[in-house]
């Protein structure tokens, strides 16, 4: 809430923020659930007990990108990106990349592409705005209360039991009060909490 941009590879929660990530984490995927949500953490479901347990996004994300099979950066080292994600063969990854969110767009539009062809429909009030940004002139807004980005990953969801990545460029408005903070990335929906079969960054 510092009112800049800031690069996000780690939780982002009270006490692990802006730190980068690296190695294999205990991260559990389950057959069956192919969603990955952007904004909010775990994906919601109004009809869950859980549902509390919701963590909303108040501000900006912009150039998301998640990368199977590698750790992309080292705690050690961290080195920011100084332009948007690449989307083509520039990135030695792009092939284990599984979704990338450039967030360009006009303002208002609620069409949000996923470079790597994922569907990805905006709920609640997501949508793209040109009053922010950190590349490409635009980003995906969210109001901290009811908006995320729904993507339908197929089998990509299940990033495996190895090392993996989620980046992106976020402008936090104000820190969610509810749940368990402010979330920007999450699998699984509330109604798996019982089971440690979703989580959120």
């Amino acid at each position: 809430n510092d009112a800049c941009w800031y690069p996000e590879k780690a939780p982002v929660g009270e006490s692990v923020s802006r730190a980068p990530v690296s190695g294999t984490w205990p991260w559990q995927f389950e057959p069956g659930v192919t969603r990955f949500c952007v904004g909010c953490g775990p994906i919601p479901d109004p009809e869950s007990p859980w549902f509390s347990h919701q963590s909303w996004f108040h501000g900006n994300i912009d150039s998301f990108r998640v990368t199977a099979g590698v750790a992309r950066t080292a705690r050690e080292t961290y080195p920011v990106p100084e332009g948007p994600f690449a989307n083509d063969s520039s990135d030695p990854y792009f092939d284990q990349v599984v979704l990338l969110l450039l967030m360009d767009g006009p303002s208002g539009s609620t069409s949000i592409s996923d470079e790597k062809g994922h569907s990805v429909v905006a709920r609640g009030g997501a949508h793209l705005t040109t009053a922010r940004s950190k590349f490409g002139g635009a980003s995906a807004a969210f109001d901290g209360v009811d908006d995320w980005l729904d993507v339908a990953m197929g089998a990509d969801a299940d990033l495996g039991d190895g090392p993996w990545t989620m980046e992106a460029w976020v402008w936090q408005d104000s820190r969610h009060s509810g749940g368990y903070g402010s979330a920007i990335f999450g699998y699984g929906p509330t109604s798996y909490a019982a089971h440690n079969l979703c989580w959120s960054l």
